[in-house]
C-alpha cells in the first residue's frame, strides 16, 4: 500500500487475512445495512465513546481495502453518507470522514452525522473530553503516505480553529497518530512508526510546556512497546488505567497502576472469548466498551460494544446498531 492512513484496525488485518480470507460466507444481516446504521458494508473503524456513554465518534470510508492485502485494487462498496468529503484523485486512503451518532433515550443509536471540520484529507482517529476540543489525525499534506496529530477546536460563534501538535509531537519523516489527550489537556499520549524506538509501532507520551506548546516526546517503555505493534492507547481520566492494543492479533490488552508500578498488559476477554479487536475505549465509569473488531468472513471491521459484569469481567461482545 503507498497511501495512509488506511483506516486505523486494517493494519491488522494483515496477520489474518490469510488464514481467513473468504473462511466463512457473508452474513446477510450484516451485509444489509443502509447510512442510516453505525456499521454498514463501507468499513467503520477508530471509535471513541464519550465519557457518559452518549456519543459515538468513528471514521468511515466506502471503500473496502480488504483486496489490497492479495494484490486487488480497494472496492468501493459502503454508503454514501451525507456530506461525505469525497478525495478529488479518488485516492481511497484519504477518502475517510469522521462521524459523530448520538445514543437515544430508547437506546438505539441516531444516524450517524458528518463532522463539521473534516476535509477531503484523510481525518480519522478522533477523541474529546467535552465535544469541543479533539485531538485527531490527518494525512500530513495531500496524497502524502505519513499522518500528522491536529487538534480542534469549536468556536463560540461557530466554525472550528485547527492547530497543529507541533514538533515536540509530530515527525515529517514518521507517521503519528490515533492521538488521546488527558483530561486536562497537559498530556498527549500517541503512537508512531518513528525510529528508534522498541518495534513497528510504539506508544509515546508528550507533556505540555508552560507555553502551551508540546514538549519532546517519549517512549513509554519496555513496559508497554514490544518488538511488534503496539498502537492506539486508551487512557482513564484518572489516569491510572491504559487499554491500547497488540500485534500479531489484534489483541486488546489492558494495564493498571498499582503500587509497584504499572501491571503487565494483560489480554482483555470478552465473555468467553478473545477477540480479533483494537482502538478500545470506554466511559468514565468504565461500566461499557467499544471497539473494532476484525470481522474476516465479513471482510470486514465492525464496530462492537460490551457490559461490564458485576463480577468486573466483560460480556459478549455485540455489533452496534443492527436492525
Amino acid at each position: 500500500m503507498s497511501h495512509i492512513p488506511r483506516p486505523k484496525a486494517v493494519f491488522a488485518l494483515f496477520f489474518c487475512a490469510t488464514a481467513w480470507w473468504l473462511s466463512s460466507p457473508a452474513s446477510a444481516e450484516l451485509l444489509k445495512r443502509s447510512a442510516d446504521w453505525i456499521n454498514t458494508t463501507g468499513y467503520e473503524d477508530s471509535p471513541y465513546l464519550s465519557p457518559d456513554g452518549k456519543h459515538l465518534y468513528f471514521m468511515y470510508t466506502p471503500w473496502s481495502t480488504w483486496p489490497a492485502f492479495f494484490g486487488q485494487p480497494p472496492v468501493l462498496i459502503g454508503p454514501a453518507r451525507p456530506g461525505h468529503h469525497v478525495n478529488p484523485d479518488s485516492n481511497p486512503w484519504e477518502d475517510s470522514d469522521l462521524y459523530l451518532s448520538t445514543r437515544q433515550l430508547d437506546g438505539t443509536w441516531s444516524a450517524p452525522r458528518n463532522m463539521e471540520f473534516n476535509d477531503r484529507q484523510a481525518d480519522c482517529c478522533a477523541m474529546t473530553w467535552d465535544g469541543v476540543t479533539f485531538a485527531y489525525q490527518r494525512t500530513q499534506w495531500a496524497n502524502s503516505a505519513l499522518t500528522d496529530i491536529y487538534f480542534m477546536e469549536a468556536q463560540p460563534g461557530g466554525g472550528w480553529i485547527r492547530t497543529s501538535a507541533g514538533p515536540g509531537v509530530n515527525s515529517p519523516s514518521a507517521s503519528e497518530s490515533n492521538p488521546h489527550l488527558s483530561a486536562d489537556g497537559m498530556t498527549l499520549y500517541f503512537t508512531s512508526n518513528r525510529a528508534g524506538g522498541f518495534g513497528k509501532n510504539d506508544l509515546y507520551v508528550s507533556r505540555r510546556a508552560p507555553d502551551g506548546t508540546w514538549m519532546a516526546a517519549q517512549n513509554l517503555g519496555g513496559r508497554f512497546n514490544t518488538r511488534d505493534h503496539d498502537d492506539q492507547i486508551w487512557v482513564s481520566r484518572n489516569g491510572r488505567t491504559i487499554y491500547f492494543n497488540r500485534d500479531p492479533g489484534p489483541q486488546i490488552v489492558v494495564s493498571e497502576w498499582t503500587r509497584r508500578g504499572w501491571s503487565s498488559p494483560a489480554p482483555v476477554r470478552f465473555g468467553s472469548r478473545f477477540v480479533q479487536g483494537a482502538e478500545a475505549s470506554l466511559t468514565d465509569d468504565q461500566s461499557r466498551i467499544v471497539f473494532a473488531e476484525v470481522r474476516p468472513e465479513l471482510e470486514d471491521i465492525v464496530i462492537m460494544e460490551a457490559q461490564r459484569r458485576a463480577d468486573g469481567s466483560w460480556s459478549d461482545a455485540v455489533p452496534l446498531q443492527l436492525p
